[in-house]
């Protein structure tokens, strides 16, 4: 490495293929590249390149494989990319812009990567280096690999197995990535050290500031195309194949409406629209006399996700804001364009918890081990649930999606999963080509809902909404426990506080009282939790006749008045009698 001028690299390559696999244990990658770190550091009492012009003694050790003999041999690096995809714009009809990989060209010219340029003394023909600019190496990088790598966020990326992406997040990992395809193609990459010279960390931090660069890496394609997004996956068969069909015709939805509503929520997935502009589908079970268990909600909800890598399960039983943030920024989770809340028992949902991020263009929060993360909201959300109960603004952001127990066989759910995984990309591909295809109707001014674009985009694509409005509003009505739970609450506060206050009935009372008061007396109906500050919430969120939220210049409050209430101001809550 130092006699012969040959560089950390190519050391390290001869100890790994000829040194290590002698050895009883094998040294790790990291201690074979500290020896060699520590071998090419000056110091040494000859030169860098001494044995150069110095006469080999011959040697009878014959190598099991092929030594790096003669010259140093250079690496060319257009042969490392195996597969790319292709940013978002300019896509054809019937599916997005995707690049098939290339086949390796039968020669191509070897392509050195240093960081520093061989110059020459004119006093006596002195070998010496020169420093490359990060520019120059850039450019060279670039130009023989085709333009990778990439950069998203503080990272790069290149084509990576299965047409996924590999993302490089530091410069050990750039420089990996670029010497395990150096041996491949028979040459290396030498990066020497020298105050003149740009170091490994310096270098990726340049490359990072100046790759081509995206807002986001997707490995399932949208339509229409995200702007700002590289896209890739493997290439898509033509659409129309009827394996889409197939899939749906695997499950069982109650109705026409149900039908439409399922295949509008396998579309949303592949939607590149609006950010924050998808509804929330419910999967429930069909009140048909039989039992909601084994209707296939969570199986119909979850196929979706593994057609489009993946998705994240919460527990609403069991999950708070923060916890939810926290999955939907963590990596897998940045990758998942689907969000289940599964099995929703006994618990209302809460448009507190959920109503947020439904609608926000991007999900902020911590994100563990970085602080503060963020993404483009292009997430499908879904409940499966027994009986939903929800409240009645929440209702309006719902789209139901009923079904009915399908024909069972013992090779039912093995059978759907494998026609997924069989035929995942022939799925998308059908599924993108109806995004693409003619509206079924087209809706005007005031038959508009909240999520116009997506009913524009996707749900006119699969049905006239128009015939299915009474329906879905007496679906959604079902759902919608407002009143019913207001009327409850409303009774126990009035008990409370004819109890309390040794009233006949609590309709004579016009009183104001504390959040702590208020917990008391309602706490154990609240299902987020009986702290003053769940209760009150909880309770601004519902109509309930004759209690109201107040605040003066010093505090905030709570009022009963009863329906019979003659007082023309409240009275203090300690000013009355217990």
């Amino acid at each position: 490495m130092w006699g012969f001028d040959l560089g950390e690299e190519v050391g390290y390559r001869l100890l790994a293929d000829h040194f290590n696999p002698r050895c009883e244990p094998q040294w790790s990658e990291a201690e074979l590249r500290r020896k060699c770190a520590d071998a090419v550091r000056p110091g040494f009492d000859k030169a860098r390149g001494w044995l150069l012009e110095t006469p080999l003694a011959s040697s009878s050790y014959t190598p099991a494989a092929a030594p790096l003999a003669g010259p140093r041999r250079s690496i060319d690096l257009s042969d490392i990319v195996g597969q790319a995809g292709g940013p978002a714009g300019g896509m054809p009809p019937i599916r997005p812009p995707i690049v098939t990989p290339a086949a390796p060209a039968a020669e191509s010219k070897p392509v050195v990567i240093r960081n520093y340029k061989v110059i020459s003394q004119e006093n006596g023909g002195t070998v010496g280096k020169a420093g490359c600019t990060p520019q120059e190496i850039t450019a060279a990088i670039l130009t023989a690999t085709d333009n990778w790598p990439k950069a998203c966020g503080d990272a790069l990326f290149v084509p990576g197995p299965d047409a996924k992406p590999l993302w490089l997040a530091d410069s050990t990992a750039l420089f990996s990535w670029l010497s395990t395809h150096a041996g491949q193609s028979r040459g290396y990459v030498e990066w020497a050290r020298g105050d003149a010279l740009p170091s490994k960390p310096e270098y990726f931090a340049h490359l990072v500031r100046h790759a081509e660069r995206y807002d986001d890496v997707q490995t399932h394609p949208h339509y229409p195309p995200r702007p700002g997004v590289y896209y890739m996956h493997p290439a898509l068969p033509p659409g129309g194949s009827g394996a889409f069909d197939s899939l749906l015709a695997r499950l069982s939805p109650a109705d026409e409406c149900d039908r439409a509503y399922l295949r509008a929520f396998f579309l949303s997935l592949a939607w590149g629209g609006k950010l924050g502009g998808r509804p929330v589908f419910i999967f429930e079970a069909a009140s048909d006399g039989r039992p909601g268990q084994g209707s296939g909600k969570s199986t119909a909800a979850m196929l979706a996700g593994k057609l489009f890598g993946g998705f994240v399960g919460i527990s609403l039983a069991t999950a708070d804001d923060m916890q939810i943030q926290t999955r939907l920024l963590s990596k897998a989770g940045q990758a998942s364009r689907l969000v289940v809340f599964d099995n929703v028992k006994g618990t209302r949902v809460s448009s507190s918890i959920i109503e947020s991020y439904v609608t926000a263009d991007m999900i902020s929060g911590r994100q563990l081990y970085t602080g503060e993360g963020q993404r483009p909201n292009v997430i499908t959300w879904a409940i499966t649930a027994n009986q939903p109960s929800l409240s009645k603004d929440f209702t309006a952001r719902t789209y139901p999606i009923r079904l009915i127990p399908p024909t069972y066989s013992p090779a039912w759910s093995r059978d759907v999963e494998r026609h997924v995984i069989d035929h995942k990309w022939q799925i998308i591909a059908d599924i993108l080509t109806e995004l693409q295809g003619p509206r079924v109707a087209d809706l005007v001014g005031g038959e508009w809902s909240r999520w116009a674009e997506w009913e524009d985009d996707v749900l006119c694509r699969v049905c006239d909404p128009r015939p299915f409005a009474v329906s879905l509003r007496e679906k959604r009505d079902a759902m919608d426990d407002d009143d019913a739970t207001a009327s409850i609450v409303r009774e126990t506060l009035a008990e409370f506080l004819r109890a309390k206050k040794g009233v006949r009935s609590a309709e004579t009372l016009f009183v104001r009282f504390q959040a702590n008061i208020l917990a008391e007396a309602i706490g154990k109906l609240c299902p987020h939790g009986n702290s003053a500050v769940h209760v009150s919430r909880w309770a601004r969120s519902l109509t309930i006749p004759g209690l109201r939220h107040g605040r003066s210049i010093t505090s905030r409050f709570w009022e009963w008045r009863g329906t019979t209430a003659v007082a023309e101001e409240a009275a203090d809550w300690d000013d009355l009698p217990i």
